[in-house]
Formats: C-alpha cells, structure tokens, sequence
C-alpha cells in the first residue's frame, strides 16, 4: 500500500516527504488516522511532521515537571533547575500554540 500510495506522486521531492511523513506516523506510535492527514479519507495527504500533538506535549510536560521534582529530592538542584526551565518554556508555547 506505501508504494501504490507514493507511486501518485510524480515529483520526487513530493515523494520524498511522503515517506517521510510516513516513517514519522508509524514511529509515533499511534495509528495511522484522521490526525495525521489534511485531507483524511486520502492517505497521500498525511501531513505528520507538520503536527504539532497536544497529547504528546502534555506528556513531555508533566515528565520535565517529574524529572524536576526528582532531581530535587536527590539534591541534584541544577538538574531540577534545567528541567523546570525546559517546562515553563514548553508551557509558554502550548499556551501560546496549541489553547484555544
């Protein structure tokens, strides 16, 4: 089916991306559905480097928060310092990008 589905594409930069786009659905773990496609009943239309995932954001959230609060109880405060550095920028752009 990969190959029928890039065999539509006659440029080969097109192509390329399909590929791409497709290694990066199957690597997300998720299945291959509406979430990753532009236009969803036609598979070539999957857009997955170009999604930016709510789910897979909150997730990295709340594991920097983690990690801060750990590297904390284990005296490691630069550590815990970094980490939660990294989760108020990742919170300014999801409340940025991705709230409504």
């Amino acid at each position: 089916m990969d190959k029928e589905s890039a065999s539509k594409f006659l440029n080969v930069s097109k192509k390329q991306q399909f590929y791409c786009d497709l290694a990066s659905t199957a690597e997300s773990g998720w299945d291959f559905n509406r979430r990753w496609m532009r236009d969803p009943p036609d598979f070539t239309t999957l857009a997955t480097t170009s999604v930016i995932p709510v789910d897979l954001n909150a997730f990295l959230l709340g594991m920097e928060l983690n990690i801060a609060f750990f590297a904390k109880v284990t005296g490691d405060n630069s550590k815990a310092e970094h980490f939660l550095e990294i989760y108020d920028v990742r919170k300014k752009a999801m409340n940025s990008i991705l709230w409504n």
